[in-house]
């Protein structure tokens, strides 16, 4: 593997930063994020504090 190619990462790491984020109020969250990474999305707020 390449340098340039990036590290790869499971869901579970990116589900832990992901809650930390909508957690933090940096993203705001759809469904239920402490279940299932597959029924949860997230996006950016819609106000910025």
């Amino acid at each position: 593997m390449d340098e340039r190619d990036g590290w790869p990462v499971g869901d579970l790491p990116l589900a832990v930063r992901l809650c930390a984020l909508v957690e933090a109020g940096r993203l705001e969250a759809a469904g239920d994020i402490y279940g299932s990474i597959r029924y949860w999305e997230v996006k950016l707020p819609s106000s910025q504090p």
